[in-house]
């Protein structure tokens, strides 16, 4: 214990200078197996390799308000819509995507103004208001209607509670089940319900799970619109044109639902897409529709993999980069305390202590010095404001490794060193 000591006095500064360098690669590899795994994390979510397909828009064609108001007073009509739409929505050769943004009205609101839907307009300001039929406070909320297509084509999934049951979806029931971005956590919870106007038609919400931080989907041009203040609503399996109870609730839903985007693979081509959305108008009788090409979500996606991947090799050939340039440094500071070492050792010897007790004083240095590295690696590591798992649980084995390499080599040098003067003597 007194040789550690004297030793740690001599050679304090060394031992400061070396610490300082391992701490500091060590945390370097800890924040690139951080960024590594969440860009991979990224990458799967939201780049899936499924998702390379194309991306074409339908939309209807009715110009102007009189010509669309006409249709969604006609019955029949209207059901070639909904078989439209439900032809399509089943189709095996291409993926109905469908998705609009649209507020939600809700009263007595337990959120801010984070969560309302006119936060950032020009046009009309955030903040509650009274209902001039209700006479109820409300607060039009943030939300993004879709169906389970638009869901699972965003890589959506939930952090607490469960998915709905798309199957089970009943708007006759007036009872729909919701999903709330993350930034709902403490606002609601499972299970709570709200009393929310939807398309003017009084419905109960009831929260069903709440999705992980961070969740984004593509909509209308943006390949990341990101869903934490947002409410996701679902849409039925169907479109059900038959309840003409509520015709303006129906006739809205129903074109909101149309206009969606339609996602095919790579390998068919554009005609081979217009075909079977042709076949379908033509089965059904709907043919009031217009497609158009959106190349732009496989231009964003393409480029912004790229810049990830790009990104997660740069930082990698750098962090490999700054561990050789540590290392050197590393075993040159040990190459020179063990020469400062060695006066003390070879006298040690020549006064006869054993090979044994001299090699097991040298490796007592050098694990000193490893310890207090792991001391300022764990203090560091807690002080930290993010955690990783994968990486706490690695970044031990690599410091156990550099020790091991460390003492063996500082071990065996040191005891050829203070032997030969002993032979030589």
């Amino acid at each position: 214990m007194s040789e550690n000591v004297f030793d740690v006095r001599r050679n304090w500064l060394l031992i400061a200078v070396k610490c300082a360098i391992v701490v500091l690669f060590l945390t370097g590899v800890y924040s690139t197996m951080s960024f590594l795994e969440s860009t991979d994390n990224a990458m799967s979510s939201s780049f899936p390799a499924d998702a390379e397909q194309n991306l074409y828009s339908i939309t209807d064609t009715f110009l102007d308000d009189g010509a669309f108001e006409r249709v969604r007073a006609d019955p029949e009509e209207m059901a070639k819509v909904a078989d439209f739409y439900n032809t399509l929505n089943t189709s095996e050769e291409l993926t109905l995507i469908s998705a609009f943004a649209q507020p939600i009205v809700v009263a007595d609101f337990r959120g801010g103004d984070e969560f309302d839907a006119w936060l950032g307009a020009e046009t009309l300001a955030p903040g509650e208001y009274v209902d001039e039929v209700s006479r109820k406070t409300v607060r039009d909320v943030r939300a993004v209607q879709m169906n389970k297509h638009a869901f699972e084509f965003a890589g959506l999934d939930v952090e607490q509670g469960t998915v709905p049951n798309w199957e089970a979806i009943d708007y006759d029931s007036g009872v729909i089940p919701v999903l709330l971005g993350a930034g709902y956590a403490g606002v609601y919870e499972v299970g709570d319900v709200l009393d929310a106007q939807f398309y003017s038609r009084d419905f109960t919400f009831q929260v069903s799970g709440l999705l992980p931080a961070g969740s984004s989907m593509y909509y209308k041009g943006d390949i990341n619109t990101f869903l934490d203040d947002t409410m996701l609503v679902p849409y039925p399996p169907e479109m059900d044109s038959q309840d003409r109870d509520s015709p303006f609730f129906d006739g809205v839903l129903a074109f909101a639902m149309l206009n969606s985007d339609v996602a095919a693979p790579k390998t068919d081509s554009p005609d081979q897409v217009l075909n079977t959305i042709d076949r379908a108008a033509r089965d059904t009788g709907f043919t009031d529709y217009a497609m158009i090409d959106v190349p732009q979500y496989l231009t964003q996606f393409s480029m912004t993999r790229e810049l990830l991947q790009r990104n997660a090799g740069l930082m990698g050939m750098l962090q490999v980069l700054v561990g050789i340039v540590a290392t050197v440094l590393v075993f040159a500071i040990s190459a020179f305390a063990l020469r400062r070492r060695l006066v003390a050792l070879r006298l040690r010897w020549t006064l006869g202590q054993s090979r044994g007790t001299l090699q097991l004083s040298l490796a007592s240095m050098v694990l000193v010095e490893w310890a207090c590295i792991a001391v300022s690696l764990h203090l560091l590591y807690n002080a930290l404001p993010t955690y990783d798992s994968v990486a706490s649980s690695s970044i031990p084995w690599i410091l156990a490794a550099l020790a091991a390499i460390d003492l063996g080599c500082t071990t065996a040098l040191g005891t050829s060193r203070f032997t030969q003067v002993g032979a030589s003597a």
